[in-house]
């Protein structure tokens, strides 16, 4: 995956599965803290997404070495 591209789904995670889980787990959440849980759950799945991006980037500078699949030898 080049770097753009996990950019690019990383932001579309952050996004769109954020505000959906929020919503789904809304009557578990107290009412006050509503905003606050949306924000924990955008840094929290950005931080993610911010991982798999350095992993990708990092995995591209060092030729695939990092990859699991036996072909990147």
């Amino acid at each position: 995956m080049d770097i753009s591209a996990a950019t690019t789904l990383a932001a579309g995670i952050v996004a769109l599965v954020a505000p959906a889980l929020v919503q789904a787990f809304k009557k578990y959440i107290p009412a006050d803290y509503v905003g606050l849980t949306i924000l924990g759950v955008s840094i929290l799945l950005g931080v993610i997404a911010i991982a798999q991006a350095v992993y990708t980037l990092v995995n591209q500078a060092f030729s695939g070495k990092l990859s699991k699949d036996e072909l990147a030898v």
